[in-house]
């Protein structure tokens, strides 16, 4: 069961970074140098509303009309921010925002098969290319942008202002016979932009 945190400031969020990032840390320091850039681990954590930035909550009420949401925050290797989450038209949405409370990106989660048939074997064909087998377990669309673009959006599906929309694969392979976790992230015209291996849970199941 979540723990619902009552409002932290900076140097409450150091400490929680520090005790939740010490373990990983220490096994990282043994690895590459580049490791740190090529790595996600992330701790979320349940928290009530009045922990969140008031900008960021304005933001979410305003958007999506006073829609129930589950506020988190995210705790990362380098920093940390708050995200909410929301069911929103039978898809889970999640808004993240910065420490200030602005509006990063939105993502949602699709059906790899409803993207366009070309992008999806753009997709396919660079991640065959990189590994030998692998596995699409989880798609989002990622909308990021200027605040107003963002939130119409969120609140009708459509803008007239400019914004971009690019799609994150989450993804299981092997390597070195060993399972491994990624996210990718990809343009509208399938170029890969970004890799990183995701540093699982312990309570996180790799076979494949």
């Amino acid at each position: 069961m979540l723990q619902l945190l009552s409002p932290m400031n900076k140097i409450d969020v150091v400490l929680l970074q520090a005790r939740l990032l010490c373990p990983l840390l220490l096994a990282l320091l043994a690895a590459a140098p580049a490791a740190f850039s090529q790595v996600k681990y992330e701790r979320e954590i349940r928290i009530r509303p009045r922990a969140v930035p008031a900008q960021a909550r304005a933001f979410a009420d305003s958007a999506l009309g006073g829609q129930k949401l589950r506020w988190y925050q995210e705790i990362n290797l380098d920093f940390f921010s708050y995200e909410a989450k929301l069911k929103k038209e039978g898809r889970h949405f999640s808004i993240e925002f910065d420490t200030a409370g602005r509006v990063q990106d939105v993502e949602f989660e699709i059906d790899f098969s409803t993207l366009d048939a070309v992008l999806r074997q753009k997709i396919d064909s660079t991640l065959a290319r990189l590994f030998t087998s692998h596995k699409i377990t989880k798609t989002q669309l990622q909308w990021t942008g200027p605040a107003p673009a963002l939130h119409d959006l969120l609140r009708s599906g459509a803008t007239e202002k400019p914004y971009t929309e690019r799609v994150e694969i989450v993804f299981k392979c092997r390597e070195a016979g060993k399972p491994k976790l990624y996210e990718a992230l990809f343009d509208a015209a399938g170029k890969l932009l970004s890799k990183l291996e995701i540093v699982p849970r312990n309570t996180d199941n790799l076979d494949y």
